[in-house]
């Protein structure tokens, strides 16, 4: 724990450290089990955080604007939508509860010395988070290969997962391109669309856009072999978490326990629910996407659903997946992560103590054959007021 001067110099220098860093329920409910009754009078507040107004982080917004909190006996109040570059003094100086960040944002204050720890995860990162998007003088991944140095490459810079991903493809194809670095993803984008690079490391979605412009995508990440697959991603591991500060997570246990309560039901319908209800839900969320067109949202959701962890324990950070995780950090070269640090350890960054406190998500009911006497049984579906798991 840093003493007070610590704990201010750290706050002053968040900003700057952190700019590297692009119901049907089985068991009790969360009400019962945190002592509230079933009218959930005078339920907890947590203020969150989240890194910024992205489907990569679609499952927060399903458990806003399906109320799934206010189910769970828990109010959520968003203090920031778009707050990578705050986080972490927002964490720190206690101004919110939890973050709702990518592993390389929570790693970031973690490195700083501050006893973050990650309690739950709401999508992977796999072979198909990104895609190397070509040009009319680059048209094929050959192509690019075959013109060794003599051709530029835009990525995001170093401790970013879209640096990791550079990294990766680099040594697995021998691709060789000098690499300029830009700040977002739209720059990246645009000097491609401008001229000033031959290709580009971008998201799925961008690289869809960019397809309608006449730029072909090289490494198309849902179209790619299974030996590219592997080359890219050997094992999905967490992207996007849940993290707080130790003392505080431990002080207000019971309304954590409560918000990943609804979380693991906001995964399951995140699984489960159609496009359009991801699209229509999301979308609903102003704050997080005040301008975004309704279809630009259910497109993305369509792209980055398989994203979403399925299953019982859907959400569980397990150690080989935060030791993949790790790994793929220090490939992308984030500052101050290490895979030998005692201090960046899984028992000493995760726990999943709370997750382990709250209930699976049931399997939906299957159909059921007509019988003699008896009606046919539809196989029951997620639905937003109907909340259950298909695998």
């Amino acid at each position: 724990m840093l003493k007070a001067p610590q704990k201010a110099a750290w706050r002053a220098g968040a900003a700057l450290a952190l700019a590297l860093v692009t119901l049907v329920v089985a068991g009790p409910s969360a009400a019962a089990r945190t002592g509230a009754s079933a009218a959930c009078t005078n339920p907890p507040t947590l203020n969150i955080v989240i890194g910024a107004g992205t489907v990569t982080f679609g499952p927060i917004y399903i458990a806003l604007e399906d109320g799934l909190f206010q189910k769970n006996c828990v109010n959520v109040n968003v203090v920031n939508n778009n707050g990578v570059a705050v986080q972490g003094a927002l964490l720190v100086g206690d101004q919110v509860d939890l973050a709702v960040t990518a592993s390389a944002g929570a790693m970031a204050i973690r490195a700083q010395g501050q006893p973050l720890k990650m309690v739950a995860e709401l999508t992977n990162y796999d072979y198909r988070s990104l895609a190397l998007v070509g040009s009319s003088k680059y048209p094929t991944l050959q192509s690019l290969v075959a013109a060794g140095s003599n051709c530029h490459l835009g990525a995001a810079g170093t401790g970013t997962a879209n640096y990791a991903y550079l990294k990766v493809i680099q040594a697995a194809f021998n691709i060789e391109c000098q690499v300029t670095s830009f700040p977002t993803t739209p720059a990246i984008d645009s000097a491609l669309v401008a001229g000033q690079v031959d290709a580009i490391v971008t998201g799925p979605v961008d690289a869809v856009t960019l397809g309608k412009q006449d730029f072909p995508t090289l490494l198309n990440p849902f179209d790619m072999p299974k030996d590219e697959q592997k080359k890219i991603s050997p094992a999905p591991y967490p992207f996007a978490t849940i993290v707080g500060i130790d003392s505080n997570l431990q002080s207000k246990r019971a309304a954590v326990e409560s918000f990943i309560e609804a979380i693991r039901q906001a995964l399951a319908l995140s699984s489960g629910l159609k496009l359009s209800q991801l699209g229509a839900l999301t979308a609903a969320d102003t704050g997080a996407f005040p301008t975004t067109p309704l279809a630009s949202i259910t497109e993305t959701w369509a792209l980055v659903k398989h994203q979403v962890p399925v299953g019982k324990s859907a959400g569980f950070i397990t150690n080989a997946g935060y030791n993949s995780m790790l790994a793929g950090l220090v490939q992308g070269q984030q500052a101050n992560i290490s895979t030998t640090d005692p201090n960046q350890n899984y028992y000493g960054v995760v726990d999943m103590s709370y997750f382990n406190a709250t209930a699976p998500v049931p399997l939906c009911r299957k159909a059921v054959k007509a019988s003699a006497g008896h009606k046919a049984v539809p196989a029951q579906l997620p639905t937003p007021t109907t909340i259950c798991r298909l695998s």
